[in-house]
């Protein structure tokens, strides 16, 4: 089997520093939490971060409209290379809404929008100011 590659290089080969977002649900059965760590270990050690414990969101039932996610700013990394590191309580998805299982930003997918009763994902907010500071 061919291992996918750049540049001849097999992925994540390097050692380099990036600036990493990553999240991971709880419920996620794609890529569970057991898979999401060690990318996030790899990067604390390539980014040179102060390896930490972060906490993280209760594992649903139920799920939480305030504290349905838990990010964590690592700290001590080189210059231009953050590393932020979100833990919600939903599975595999990329706009997660609090306080549901929705993973998709459903009953707010244009031309519907949110309300009291359609909450917004937090996910296309936190990403933007992430990147936006770098």
């Amino acid at each position: 089997m061919a291992t996918a590659s750049w540049g001849g290089q097999p992925y994540c080969a390097s050692n380099d520093p990036i600036a990493l977002w990553q999240m991971v649900g709880l419920t996620d059965n794609t890529c569970p939490m057991n898979l999401a760590t060690p990318i996030r270990d790899r990067f604390v050690t390539n980014n040179g971060c102060t390896q930490q414990n972060p906490p993280q969101p209760p594992a649903p039932p139920p799920f939480l409209s305030n504290g349905g996610h838990v990010c964590t700013d690592y700290q001590g990394c080189s210059p231009g290379h953050p590393l932020r590191w979100c833990v919600h309580q939903s599975g595999h998805g990329n706009a997660i809404v609090d306080g549901t299982g929705d993973l998709y930003n459903t009953c707010a997918t244009p031309p519907k929008s949110c309300s009291a009763d359609c909450p917004c994902t937090w996910v296309p907010e936190d990403v933007w100011k992430f990147f936006s500071a770098l």
